[in-house]
């Protein structure tokens, strides 16, 4: 059996590779950070409670049993493994709690936390994940400030967010705070820095008071090495390759 190709089909044929082009040059959008390195300004824990990012049964931002990497030092850890603490008053969590807290006294003690997200992205919004349990002094940031890099030395688009204002108060529980810059960003770091205190204790006086991080999602697309990728074809491009074909068939027709 021969089959008759006709203009019909050269233009879906057409059509169709335009899709898997356009296809190959896109990413679904996702949470960047997922697994992503990062580095802290200051090492969490009060006392020997909540260390668990750096010491304890899951540990991984470590140099070794009990001993953290220290400020600066970009490692994998709570803040982006993908487990979330849930509703379980982390005090009641076994074998340690899933999140990491910093003790916000004096109101001098910030914090940042860097993420390497491994390749230039296109950022949309960041989800702060958080958890409140208020009988053990453990509450929410009460603020954060954005920016983003594409060499973890010069960091543009700063923004301040006051979660307090934005999304307090929090009941006990789980909360994903969800963080939108004014503009999608283009970078590979992302810099959060929280403090000084908690949405309970916003000024920092209560010696006891920490705030607590569970989860931090960075939405949005990594932007795909356009020497691997096709350039998209352009509606003029796909108009030519058919009045082509349709010249080629026209031609075959009459001969």
């Amino acid at each position: 059996m021969v089959m008759k190709l006709t203009f019909r089909h050269a233009i879906a044929s057409v059509c169709y590779i335009a899709v898997l082009l356009s296809m190959a040059g896109q990413a679904n959008a996702a949470n960047l950070a997922l697994s992503k390195s990062y580095s802290w300004s200051r090492v969490p824990g009060q006392g020997s409670f909540y260390r668990d990012d750096w010491t304890g049964p899951h540990a991984v931002h470590t140099d070794g049993p009990g001993v953290s990497d220290g400020p600066g030092v970009f490692d994998t850890g709570d803040l982006t493994d993908g487990v979330r603490q849930g509703n379980i008053p982390s005090i009641f969590a076994s074998p340690s709690p899933v999140v990491t807290q910093w003790g916000s006294f004096n109101n001098s003690l910030l914090a940042e936390v860097i993420i390497d997200l491994g390749h230039q992205s296109r950022i949309d919004d960041l989800v702060v994940g958080t958890h409140v349990s208020a009988g053990n002094n453990n509450n929410a940031p009460s603020n954060v400030d954005i920016s983003f890099s594409l060499d973890n030395n010069t960091f543009f688009g700063v923004e301040s967010f006051d979660l307090e204002a934005m999304f307090g108060p929090l009941p006990d529980g789980s909360h994903d705070l969800l963080v939108t810059p004014s503009n999608s960003q283009i970078a590979r770091y992302v810099s959060l820095t929280f403090g000084p205190g908690s949405m309970t204790e916003p000024s920092g006086q209560d010696p006891d008071e920490k705030w607590m991080l569970d989860e931090i999602m960075v939405n949005g697309e990594i932007i795909v090495n356009s020497e691997k990728v096709p350039e998209p074809v352009s509606v003029l491009g796909l108009l030519g390759i058919a009045a082509v074909l349709k010249a080629g068939l026209k031609k075959k027709q009459t001969a």
